[in-house]
């Protein structure tokens, strides 16, 4: 029995959490979104989605992608505003961003609270951000961390086929949907839904491991124990007017005169290991 056998058999109703990301973001993408992916890496959606990458990112009016590490920037697929810089300092001017997006981010963040607050200080009245991340009291992230780090290196490149120069620290310091919400509170953002999402087993190419996995995975689906799940995708928003698809773009020359690569601050951090379920990068 392959794997998407056993899916249809054990968790029918299962989702891979990426496409539940997408469809969450491609709701607030419209033409007058200024759009800011933070810690963008080499793309937004997963390497088989570049097509639908490319046409959301067509439909904003202006997207800019920001990280702190140049050579992953410089092999991004899709976008052209591309700016190296520490998410904790953010070149952008006070309230000029409508949408910031943080896909499988948030864990490599030693001080969060910094980043957060940056988040808030760019967002433009009702302006948003998606946060999508590791859960830290998943079973998979409590599995990986009782792993020698050989193995936990080894496991990452063999299922998340990421090479070295995509393997970054993680240190899980906002990634319970309790400490995140604190961390916005603070800044001033209110959340707007946070969901504990479940997804496809990491282990679906070894049908016996991909097997208990999903018996997991059915568990985790179960309300009472939706706290395993492996990821938290939340939405927060400024106070203020909600931010519509058709309104004009704000008046931006930091932006609009932004080159295709722009170094700002911040340097390439050291590889080391980060097992994140549903990772695109």
């Amino acid at each position: 029995m392959n794997y998407y056998q056993l899916k249809r058999t054990l968790a029918r109703s299962l989702r891979f959490n990426q496409e539940i990301y997408e469809d969450t973001v491609a709701d607030m993408v419209g033409g007058g979104t200024v759009w800011v992916d933070a810690g963008c890496g080499r793309h937004i959606l997963p390497a088989w989605r570049a097509d639908a990458e490319q046409a959301l990112v067509g439909r904003a009016g202006l997207v800019v992608g920001c990280d702190i590490d140049a050579a992953s920037l410089k092999g991004h697929r899709t976008l052209k505003r591309l700016v190296v810089a520490d998410l904790e300092q953010l070149p952008f001017v006070r309230g000029s961003v409508t949408l910031i997006t943080s896909n499988m981010v948030v864990e490599h963040l030693r001080n969060p609270e910094r980043v957060v607050a940056e988040f808030a200080r760019v967002l433009s009245p009702g302006g948003r951000v998606v946060i999508h991340t590791p859960n830290a009291y998943s079973y998979f992230v409590l599995a990986s961390r009782w792993l020698p780090r050989a193995i936990r290196l080894w496991l990452v490149r063999r299922l998340d086929g990421r090479g070295p120069d995509e393997i970054f620290p993680a240190f899980y310091r906002a990634n319970t949907p309790r400490r995140l919400r604190q961390l916005m509170t603070a800044a001033g953002l209110v959340e707007e839904r946070c969901r504990l999402v479940a997804s496809d087993a990491v282990f679906g190419a070894v049908p016996l491991l991909a097997a208990m996995e999903l018996l997991v995975i059915r568990l985790s689906l179960l309300p009472a124990l939706r706290w395993m799940r492996v990821t938290i995708l939340s939405t927060f928003s400024t106070p203020g007017r909600a931010t519509t698809s058709d309104k004009s773009l704000p008046t931006m020359p930091s932006f609009e005169h932004l080159p295709e690569m722009a170094v700002v601050a911040g340097a390439n951090v050291e590889p080391e290991e980060a097992l994140v379920p549903g990772g695109p990068r």
